[in-house]
């Protein structure tokens, strides 16, 4: 599989969405699941924009 890109406002856009919902009582697995991304890109990307 060919490894995926993300511009910057998608990515701080999916990680919105992501605190959103695990705000809402999900988790980081369930949201990644939601919005389709890995949960390793996830934590990579948190960790890479933090605010």
């Amino acid at each position: 599989m060919p490894k995926q890109s993300f511009a910057t406002k998608k990515i701080v856009h999916t990680l919105r969405e992501t605190s959103v919902l695990i705000a809402q009582g999900g988790t980081v697995p369930e949201a990644c699941k939601l919005i389709e991304v890995s949960d390793t890109a996830s934590f990579h990307w948190r960790r890479r924009h933090r605010r």
